[in-house]
């Protein structure tokens, strides 16, 4: 609208302005005649200056989107981790997932332990024998047991070294998945959520949630335009 409201200011419509104005019984009057021209030449650049303008809103309202389902809603959950959405929220488990750890295990896990209490993890040591084991009471209500497990598991290996990578994986394990198939109202809810989002261009490990193309893109690609 910005872009067409001087032209729009200026339009003129040459099929209002009467004849009577500039001839009298088919003569013309003075320079009326070239002010005519003038004004038909003005016209004629403002109504391109407009199509030009209705092409480029075209172009602007009209895009194909594809969204990657399982990046858009990544995006929406680190958000949502980031601003303490699920703190102190979680899931106990019937039966505790159980690990040996060695010592450098052991480290990891006194290292990550306040961050991952905060996202849920319900998490106690106990000495067995010569080693340590490593209980997993509760998890984040985001994950089911067996993505908490892969999750803890990861931790272990060293393959988090910081609080935005415990985030951004929490988020892709918690995450739907490429193949899942969604019920509309669901697609739509999840537009909605990544739409308030912000970065919601990429997902926590830099990937693009959509792909984009206008109608002078789609032109192109069908050879419709040089």
């Amino acid at each position: 609208n910005s872009v067409c409201a001087p032209v729009r200011a200026l339009h003129v419509n040459i099929d209002r302005i009467s004849d009577s104005v500039f001839f009298n019984q088919g003569k013309c009057h003075g320079g009326l005649f070239d002010r005519f021209h003038f004004i038909h030449r003005l016209a004629e650049e403002i109504n391109t200056d407009l199509q030009t303008c209705r092409r480029r809103a075209l172009n602007i309202a009209l895009k194909l989107l594809i969204l990657d389902q399982h990046a858009a809603h990544e995006r929406v959950l680190v958000s949502r981790i980031e601003a303490g959405g699920f703190s102190g929220m979680s899931q106990p488990l019937v039966l505790p997932l159980e690990y040996t750890l060695h010592p450098a295990e052991r480290e990891r896990i006194q290292e990550f332990h306040e961050s991952l209490s905060a996202l849920g993890f319900e998490l106690a040591l106990r000495e067995q024998g010569a080693g340590t084991v490593l209980e997993v009471r509760a998890v984040p209500p985001l994950l089911e047991r067996a993505a908490a497990g892969e999750f803890i598991r990861e931790v272990l290996a060293g393959r988090k070294e910081d609080l935005h990578s415990l985030w951004a994986t929490m988020a892709c394990k918690a995450a739907i998945k490429a193949g899942d198939a969604l019920a509309p109202d669901e697609a739509v809810n999840l537009i909605a959520q990544w739409l308030m989002t912000e970065n919601r261009q990429f997902c926590p490990h830099g990937r693009p949630c959509v792909l984009q193309w206008g109608t002078s893109d789609l032109d192109k690609m069908f050879k419709r335009m040089g």
